[in-house]
């Protein structure tokens, strides 16, 4: 049996079983850190101006008769702006596409296994088609 990977895009109106997972790491992860997310959810879930896509791994089902593919598995979230910006000008960013969130479901077990790498190789794909010179992120204390 062999693991693929794949991406779904996650709001009210696609893929919504993955909103549960979405939901735990804003609570988890994002909002220890900067505080209450229900405002980012809403903007997610309803694509006012940002976009989530989700990380799965399915392991495919064995050439034997019957055999059924496993439920697919959360890896990883990655949220960004839907357009492009240049609210970063004056750092000499611009047309780019803002990473508001990039993290794995479980840094312990899937660290070092180039998940991170395919969720930003996500976004800069979403940004060269549309139009973006490229993706950045921001930092804050």
């Amino acid at each position: 049996m062999a693991k693929k990977l794949s991406f779904v895009v996650v709001s009210n109106n696609s893929n919504t079983e993955f909103i549960p997972f979405l939901k735990e790491v804003l609570d988890s992860m994002i909002s220890p850190i900067y505080g209450p997310q229900e405002k980012a959810l809403f903007s997610i879930l309803q694509s006012v101006d940002r976009r989530c896509e989700v990380l799965l791994s399915t392991v495919e089902p064995s050439s034997s008769p019957g055999t059924q593919p496993s439920p697919p598995v959360p890896l990883g979230l990655v949220v960004y702006k839907i357009k492009p910006t240049d609210e970063f000008a004056r750092f000499g960013v611009t047309n780019s596409v803002e990473i508001k969130t990039l993290c794995l479901a479980d840094p312990s077990k899937s660290s070092g296994k180039g998940y991170g790498s395919a969720l930003l190789d996500q976004v800069i794909e979403y940004a060269r088609k549309n139009g973006a010179n490229g993706a950045h992120v921001t930092v804050s204390n």
